[in-house]
C-alpha cells in the first residue's frame, strides 16, 4: 500500500515537471511572436511617418486616356524655331521697262531725235510677249526678286545695233529700263549735186559764177 502511494505521489511530482516545462516553452514562443509582431508594426510605422525609400516609391498613377507625346516640340521650342518676322515694311514688287528704237546712226544708243518703234515684239523668260506702242515702249509690272530676261523679235527689213536679250536681276520696289536698238537693212539714198558755170579764162575756178542753163549731166 504504501509503495503503490510512493510511485503515484512520483507520476504527479513528474506531470507537474512537464507541466512547468511546457509552460514555458509555449510562453517563451509566444513571446517571440510577440517580438516579430513588434518589429513588423515598427517598421511600418517608420515607413508612413519618414515615407518609402526613392528607389521603392511606387510610380505615380498615370492619369486615364494620357498619352506620351515623343519627339513633339513645346510651343516654347516651335516659337524659337521660326524665324522672326519683320513687321511694319511695306515692299513694292519690281519692275522692267523695254524701249525699241530706231538707231539712225547705227551707234548702239538712243540719241536725242532718235524715236520709239513701234509694232515690235517683246519677250519676258520667253513669255508674256507685249507689242510696244507709239513711244517703242513696254513694261512689266508686279516682278518679284528674281533673275528675269527680257528679249526682242527684230522686226523683218531691220537689223539690231544693240544686243538682242538682257539677264536683269530685280529686287524689291526696282526699277529697271532696256534699249533695244534696230536700223533699215536697206540704208537711206544719197544725193549728188553739181553746178554748171561758163570759165571765160579756162583756170578752172569757179570765179565769174556764170551759171550755164540747158546743159545735160550724167
Amino acid at each position: 500500500m504504501k509503495k503503490s502511494t510512493r510511485w503515484l505521489a512520483l507520476l504527479c511530482i513528474t506531470a507537474l515537471v512537464l507541466s512547468t516545462l511546457l509552460g514555458s516553452i509555449v510562453s517563451a514562443l509566444a513571446g517571440n511572436e510577440e517580438v516579430k509582431s513588434a518589429v513588423q508594426e515598427s517598421v511600418i510605422a517608420e515607413g508612413a511617418v519618414g515615407g518609402a525609400p526613392a528607389d521603392e516609391a511606387d510610380p505615380p498613377a498615370e492619369e486615364p486616356g494620357a498619352e506620351e507625346e515623343v519627339g513633339v516640340p513645346s510651343l516654347a521650342e516651335e516659337l524659337v524655331a521660326v524665324p522672326a518676322l519683320e513687321t511694319g515694311i511695306m515692299c513694292c514688287p519690281g519692275k522692267i521697262c523695254a524701249i525699241k528704237f530706231l538707231d539712225a546712226n547705227e551707234n548702239g544708243e538712243m540719241d536725242a531725235g532718235e524715236t520709239g518703234l513701234a509694232g515690235v515684239t517683246i519677250k519676258l523668260n520667253d513669255g508674256n510677249a507685249k507689242v510696244t506702242g507709239e513711244d517703242g515702249k513696254v513694261c512689266y509690272d508686279g516682278l518679284e526678286p528674281g533673275s528675269y530676261t527680257v528679249s526682242e523679235i527684230v522686226p523683218a527689213g531691220y537689223h539690231a545695233t544693240t544686243q538682242t536679250s538682257y539677264c536683269i536681276e530685280i529686287c524689291w520696289d526696282q526699277k529697271k529700263t532696256v534699249y533695244f536698238g534696230n536700223a533699215p537693212d536697206v540704208p537711206l539714198n544719197g544725193s549728188i549735186s553739181g553746178h554748171k558755170w561758163l570759165d571765160p579764162n579756162g583756170d578752172g575756178s569757179f570765179e565769174d559764177v556764170t551759171p550755164l542753163a540747158g546743159v545735160t549731166i550724167e
